[in-house]
This record gives structure tokens, sequence and C-alpha cells, in this order.
């Protein structure tokens, strides 16, 4: 994308793109009505559940690399105490 004098006049993409979908979605129907089948409804519990515990998940190790960093910078770094051991 450029941007500049090397853009000669022309509108940014992200701006028509921007203004096309905000007119598209004014000139839409106001009300809708609709259901949700068990199907999708399942479907949703499933997503929800997902992004949970992926969140869990991507904390637990956000936590453990933080920790470790932690315990990095206080730990002390002498040879004399802890020779390195040969497997």
């Amino acid at each position: 994308m450029k941007h500049g004098p090397e853009n000669h006049g022309r509108p940014n993409r992200r701006a028509v793109l921007f203004l096309l979908s905000s007119v598209l979605l004014l000139l839409g129907p106001t009300l809708a009505w609709g259901y949700i089948d068990p199907g999708s409804g399942s479907y949703l519990i499933q997503l929800l559940l997902a992004f949970f515990f992926g969140s869990l998940f991507v904390m637990k190790n956000f936590w453990k690399r933080a920790v470790r960093k932690i315990d990095g910078l206080f730990r002390r770094h002498n040879s004399d105490e802890n020779p390195p051991r040969n497997p």
C-alpha cells in the first residue's frame, strides 16, 4: 500500500472498504427473526469451552515462562557451587 505523494489522489482501500461495508450494514434489514437449533447451540458451547481452556493453556505457558525468567534473575551463577555434570 502506498502512502504519501505516490498515491496520486486515489482513495485509500481501507477507507473505501469501511465506507462500503458501513453503507451495506445500514441498508440491511432492521429486524431479523431466527432461532438456534440444538446443533448450533452445542457448537456455540463447544466454541466457548475451547476458548476458555485454550486461554487457560496460554496463561499457564506464559506463567511458567515468566517464573523461569524471574527465577533466572535471582539465581546465583557460581561455578564453584554447582559444577556441570557430565551425563
